[in-house]
């Protein structure tokens, strides 16, 4: 039995209303209904914003609603006032379904990102740049064309990424994702490319074909050391521009304060002679 779903992480706008989708099969692959399923949606800190049981939710109103069979979904941000997708968060959904009466739980995690329209106007950028096999195609039965490539759940997860490298640079200055300066907006651009980047490295240093030959016929395939190469490339790059860019956000102190006696008493201490006591307090050496 498996709990099935599109995407490992669903990214959602900013107070707008999105379903939580999932599909339940058993281990031929055919749709079921599972004798008890649960689902718990929950913050970073563990608290369950969402709690709900199918068939018997002890809810007066049902969170989690049946479609048909092993169909389920939990609809966000559709309550009144709206606390679910009104602010930039990331929820962590818990499903786990139980097949059989008194048998185990199969449990599996999903991460749903709220994203502000702010953080959402980088993805088209990101992509035109770093998705080079998008392709449009079509279905073969002459369906409506899709794209491969690149999902915007990816995407994000990339900007953050390179947003976390721009932080770990000095000089000491954290930027969060919503209030990144839209002036320096490439280099986010190109420090997400990087993370991005390492991802496609390590597909590539699974799927690579180094050298086949089989009979006299043989070819190369070989991704990985030119991937290596255009990393270390823009890593160089912004080595040198994330502390200039950095440096350009941080304001130089312009007070200085100095703990020390009085400008009179040292004028006095300084011309009094050597072994004078002032009050039994300081001595003149």
């Amino acid at each position: 039995m498996a709990i099935n779903v599109l995407q490992p992480n669903i990214l959602v706008i900013q107070n707008t209303t999105e379903r939580i989708v999932i599909s339940i099969e058993d281990d031929d692959g055919v749709a079921v209904d599972p004798v008890e399923l649960r689902v718990a949606m929950m913050d970073l800190g563990g608290t369950a914003k969402i709690s709900d049981v199918w068939p018997t939710s002890p809810l007066p109103i049902p969170r989690l609603l049946h479609t048909g069979v092993g169909q389920f979904y939990v609809e966000i941000g559709n309550q009144t006032p709206n606390s679910e997708t009104d602010s930039p968060y990331r929820w962590v959904f818990d499903w786990s379904a139980q097949m059989t009466i008194g048998g185990g739980y199969t449990h599996l995690i999903q991460n749903v990102n709220i994203i502000s329209v702010r953080t959402a106007s980088f993805l088209p950028d990101l992509r035109l740049l770093i998705d080079k096999s998008k392709k449009r195609t079509t279905t073969p039965n002459g369906g409506k064309p899709c794209y491969l490539g690149y999902t915007d759940s990816m995407l994000v997860s990339f900007l953050e990424g390179g947003l976390q490298t721009i932080n770990a640079y000095q000089p000491s200055l954290v930027i969060p994702l919503d209030y990144y300066p839209l002036e320096f907006r490439q280099i986010l651009i190109d420090a997400a490319l990087i993370t991005g980047v390492i991802s496609q490295q390590l597909y590539a240093i699974d799927t690579d074909i180094p050298n086949y030959n089989d009979n006299g016929v043989s070819f190369v395939v070989t991704h990985q050391p030119q991937l290596a190469a255009f990393l270390n490339q823009i890593s160089t790059r912004l080595d040198k521009l994330i502390p200039m860019m950095k440096l350009q956000l941080i304001n130089p102190g312009c007070l200085h304060i100095q703990a020390g006696p009085s400008f009179r008493l040292q004028t006095l201490m300084s011309a009094a002679p050597s072994g004078a006591l002032f009050r039994n307090i300081f001595f003149r050496a």
